[in-house]
């Protein structure tokens, strides 16, 4: 596989905070890539950096193989770089459909699929104010796609699901992965669906990638045990 995004040697920090020290990370085409880190690693940052809410101190971002300068998150939504929030916020007097209206980059693409694929069919002219948390999480998933992105970043999907929710969500990233044909960037924090899911696991520590690899292999490091429980 060829990587459709590489983040070579990210550096940013606030202040006197370096919260991404040196970070690389590569994801390939069609690839689901979980990221996992303790609170505070440095994997939102990192998210941002990419989507073009924050500018890195140094570093460069390759996208298909060229260097791309990203100063703004409209610019990234764009180049196909598209992303989804920990507290997602739709336009919450506007129906679900016309939130994923709003998003959307192609006049052709059908929104009632799209509603269909995230399982909202039946809130399609509902207002995004009555959904639960759940609900807007998959409409959110539904505008960045929308968008018609190469990579899709989702921050912490999973948050708030029960357990129920967060098996079906698993079951639509493959499904998003084999239809749309794009890679997924998976920030998470329940373990259970990364292994069962992912492809590949990266895990961030103190603003630095320490390992990447098969997801099993991953957690049996003794640096990612140590990360997560201690010496």
């Amino acid at each position: 596989m060829s990587a459709i995004v590489a983040a070579i040697e990210i550096h940013k920090q606030f202040g006197g905070n370096r919260v991404l020290r040196g970070v690389n990370l590569t994801v390939q085409k069609r690839e689901i890539l979980a990221l996992v880190g303790p609170n505070g690693s440095g994997k939102s940052t990192l998210f941002n950096v990419i989507a073009g809410a924050l500018c890195p101190e140094s570093g460069t971002l390759l996208l298909n193989g060229e260097e791309i300068f990203i100063k703004h998150p409209h610019q990234a939504c764009a180049l196909g770089i598209a992303r989804t929030f920990q507290v997602p916020k739709p336009f919450l007097h506007l129906t679900c459909l016309d939130n994923v209206r709003v998003a959307n980059k192609k006049p052709q693409t059908d929104l009632m699929h799209l509603l269909e694929l995230v399982q909202l069919t039946d809130k399609a002219q509902s207002l995004a104010k009555h959904l639960n948390i759940s609900e807007r999480k998959r409409l959110d998933l539904a505008r960045a796609l929308a968008t018609d992105p190469q990579i899709l970043l989702l921050d912490e999907p999973m948050a708030g699901m029960t357990g129920a929710e967060s098996e079906q969500f698993s079951v639509l990233l493959h499904k998003i992965r084999d239809h749309f044909g794009i890679a997924i960037v998976w920030i998470e924090h329940v373990i259970a669906a990364v292994l069962k899911t992912a492809d590949r696991l990266s895990v961030l520590v103190d603003g630095k990638m320490i390992v990447s690899g098969q997801p099993h292999l991953v957690m049996k490091d003794a640096r990612v045990i140590e990360a997560y429980l201690g010496v």
